[in-house]
């Protein structure tokens, strides 16, 4: 493997002369008019813009702050639901009773003299 030789920089006047009679040639890729006219514009323009996105970037810090808050509110008040199994053991437990009662109402109706 051998090396490529660096190319030598081109000093003020040879930069000038590759890209044509002025050094403005070179500008001509980027926005604008090519030149540096009307830079200023441009970036009190970007300037502007940026302020708004900053105010936003402050609002949706804001927004997600209070949405941990109401995240954590909604995790506590999940964490006391009733379990899964609790419902079942009350719903059982409920219809067992119910079952129980129609079955030996008239029995315990006469044990207590209501009939």
């Amino acid at each position: 493997m051998t090396a490529k030789p660096k190319p030598t920089p081109l000093n003020d006047t040879e930069e000038e002369s590759a890209a044509g009679s002025t050094g403005s040639a070179r500008l001509k890729t980027g926005g604008g008019d090519g030149t540096f006219g009307g830079m200023e514009a441009r970036v009190a323009k970007l300037e502007a813009h940026m302020e708004h996105v900053l105010q936003d970037v402050s609002l949706i810090r804001s927004d997600v702050g209070t949405l941990k808050t109401d995240m954590a509110a909604t995790k506590v008040k999940i964490e006391n639901l009733p379990s899964k199994e609790f419902v079942v053991k009350v719903v059982v437990g409920s219809a067992t009773v119910l079952g129980a009662i129609q079955v030996f109402g008239p029995s315990i109706a006469k044990l207590f003299g209501l009939r």
